[in-house]
């Protein structure tokens, strides 16, 4: 460890400057490179680590090490939480809370970290370009810090050649980590047997076995926390539901990876029995488990790709960089093991590294904040090809979101500003030409509306009961209180809706419409500007519509009843059929095929007139 600090101290220097403002830190995964920074950086630093779980960790580590709490000297940003004082020296967010920042930070910046830059998403894409044409260009006293343990470097320095890239490779782990693969296992049940055909569309029951298998194995060992990595929250449920030992389970995905990071805040060696972390992708980077001693990788992950203009989840294998990348979860503290429930043939055929995002996802947003910028034509580190460009300019340009001749038009800046996708900030921009307050209750519904889907599919799938504490949860929705300019959201009135046992989307607008009753006080109302008159007006307009949307949860299909329109007459509400004949605005034919939908696949579309598309989610 001390030959890395040396190595970056020397990179970092007053000296190294004058020959190279850009210095590309790699190493293998657990080397501590993310850690380095914040024991050798005491000057003002903005650090992008692209999940907001893995960079509030990293924020709280480094506090930890520096001994304080974050919010002093190491800070943390996004969209709607936040821990910074003037003294903060180093701020750790998100790449895209970055990009919003950077327009207020870069003149008195010392250096701009990026971790985890083999991930390559499109702000990751946006930020380098930033970088490169604009940012060190401009500010002299800018160093651009580069972390990565699996990108390829030599298309890092190529990109940044211009301003000569030093390169430190820190020593790997002392800690060894023996690789296992599907040939090598065998093992104890600790799990309940798996009915045929329990696993539905995904991973196949054999691959679901054979991680359980292994895991309890590794579980009556009992010397070490056990990590598995599945591809998606549909697979976590189905493993879930097979472990005995619940009381023992951590999961981590997307939505829930924030509040239960609080389970790793310190280490506990005391624990007789281990622990097993069922996780996504989201726990490859940035993140060490104190106590884990075995990694099991399912070999398995879901990408957004673009597909008819808009974008679907699909499962596929990871690549070889990934696999890596996970392996090295294990080992970080001492020595461990990483089985693959895959075979050492199968690993070779694996791609070397993951495709860039920006080449299977839509670039709406990375155009937008290209114009944002004032980059003209930037080269990408990934390549995009023109066409697409082409279409994603020509689609903002539709919406209003450019000037006639260049730059951003004020709806164009708004967009930029609201951060939530071109699509619902058109959603939200247009809402607010007719009513500011119209715009969060009906957001707010969408919302609700969005997460009943979800929550009536596993809890259906799980035989559970909706109940009041799902609800408070669901109807949180902090992101909208930002994206619309106010400074709070309603609080969740749950005290009229018992515990159902039938999953009835009824309940959920009802207890949304009794919040913004309940809560519409007329302080709450003059704090974010709002007329409490038009609030219950348009409350009661809801309410009165609440009881004609309709949850078919056998067939997996809802839909928004018609009679929404009677509500908005600016917007057109189309129901999304079970079938491809349906007939859709002819510049939208791009979605026909995402109109067939399977029976475990849950979709909407609004559109504003018979031109515009405005908001498409499919599950």
């Amino acid at each position: 460890m001390h030959e890395g600090k040396s190595l970056i101290t020397d990179a970092l220097g007053e000296k190294a400057q004058d020959s190279s403002r850009v210095v590309l830190v790699t190493g293998s995964t657990g080397s501590g490179k993310s850690l380095m920074i914040g024991r050798l950086i005491t000057e003002l630093t903005l650090m992008t680590v692209p999940k907001k779980a893995a960079a509030q960790r990293l924020a709280q580590q480094m506090a930890c090490e520096r001994g304080e709490a974050p919010g002093l000297s190491i800070g943390f940003q996004f969209k709607n939480r936040q821990a910074k004082s003037q003294h903060t020296q180093i701020l750790i967010t998100t790449e895209g809370t970055a990009l919003r920042l950077l327009d207020s930070l870069a003149a008195s910046l010392r250096y701009l970290v990026i971790d985890e830059v083999h991930e390559q998403t499109a702000n990751t894409e946006l930020l380098l370009a930033l970088a490169k044409y604009q940012l060190l260009p401009r500010h002299p006293r800018l160093r651009l810090v580069l972390i990565s343990s699996t990108s390829n470097v030599e298309d890092l320095h190529r990109y940044f050649q211009r301003h000569l890239p030093v390169r430190v490779k820190l020593p790997s782990l002392k800690h060894t980590i023996h690789t296992e693969y599907l040939e090598d296992s065998n093992g104890y049940v600790l799990f309940d047997e798996l009915s045929p055909g329990a696993g539905g569309p995904g991973m196949e029951d054999s691959e679901v076995e054979s991680i359980c298998v292994q895991a309890s194995k590794y579980f009556l060992r009992g010397d070490g926390d056990i990590l598995i990595f599945l591809p998606g929250k549909k697979e976590i449920t189905l493993v879930q539901r097979r472990v005995k030992e619940k009381d023992r389970l951590v999961v981590l995905h997307g939505t829930s990876a924030q509040r239960d990071m609080k389970e790793f805040g310190t280490v506990r060696g005391d624990w007789e029995v281990p622990r097993i972390i069922l996780a996504t992708n989201i726990a490859e980077s940035s993140i060490t488990f104190p106590n884990l001693k075995y990694v099991i990788d399912s070999g398995y992950v879901k990408r957004s790709y673009q597909e008819y203009g808009a974008e679907k989840l699909t499962m596929e294998r990871i690549s070889q960089a990934e696999a890596v990348q996970r392996q090295g979860r294990a080992g970080r503290t001492q020595s461990g093991t990483c089985f693959r429930n895959y075979t050492k043939e199968e690993f070779l055929g694996f791609r070397k590294y993951p495709e860039s995002s920006v080449a299977r996802t839509r670039i709406d947003s990375l155009v937008l904040m290209e114009k944002a910028y004032s980059l003209e034509s930037p080269k990408y580190l990934s390549q995009i090809p023109h066409r697409r460009v082409q279409e994603a300019a020509a689609y903002l340009r539709g919406i209003g979101a450019f000037r006639c001749f260049s730059g951003l038009s004020h709806k164009g800046r708004y967009l930029f500003r609201c951060g939530v996708g071109t699509d619902l900030g058109h959603f939200l921009w247009t809402s607010r030409t007719a009513s500011h307050l119209l715009a969060l209750l009906s957001v707010s519904l969408i919302s609700a509306y969005r997460e009943c889907l979800t929550h009536l599919s596993e809890d259906s799938y799980l035989k559970k009961p909706i109940n009041c504490q799902n609800l408070k949860e669901l109807i949180s929705g902090k992101f909208l209180a930002e994206a619309l300019g106010l400074k709070t959201l309603p609080e969740p009135c749950t005290s009229s809706c018992e515990a159902s046992t039938s999953a009835d989307f009824s309940i959920y607008v009802h207890v949304l419409l009794e919040s913004i009753r309940h809560s519409a006080s007329l302080p709450w109302c003059r704090a974010n500007n709002l007329d409490q008159g038009l609030l219950l007006e348009a409350a009661s307009t809801l309410r009165s519509l609440g009881a004609s949307h309709a949850v078919k949860s056998a067939g997996c299909f809802c839909s928004l009843n018609q009679d929404l329109t009677a509500a908005f007459p600016a917007h057109t509400a189309v129901q999304v059929p079970g079938t491809c004949s349906y007939t859709v605005p002819n510049n939208a034919h791009f979605l026909k095929p995402l109109l067939a939908h399977d029976s475990s696949s849950l979709g909407y579309l609004f559109v504003f007139d018979s031109t515009t598309l405005v908001h498409v989610w499919n599950r």
